[in-house]
């Protein structure tokens, strides 16, 4: 029995991440490099941490719902393991 739990710990441990959500209140417009213009995102929303931008321009490429665009560090707040 401990080996199937072991196994599925490794299978899905490299997905788990902490849950982030993306500063402020009310609304924020962001660049989306997938639909070349901005988009308009509720700002307190949970988002997926994608990755660093790779320019260095200091911005995170994040998802929430089926967007996915850029936002600068300091709005990305990384609240815990929930």
């Amino acid at each position: 029995m401990d080996s199937l739990l072991d196994e599925m710990v490794q299978m899905l441990g490299q997905d788990f991440q902490p849950t982030y959500i993306l500063s402020g209140s009310g609304t924020g417009w962001y660049y989306s490099d997938l639909k070349k213009t901005m988009v308009k995102v509720q700002r307190g929303v949970e988002c997926i941490l994608c990755e660093e931008d790779p320019s260095g321009t200091n911005k995170y490429y994040v998802q929430v719902g089926n967007d996915v665009f850029l936002v600068p560090k300091e709005e990305v707040l990384e609240i815990g393991w929930n």
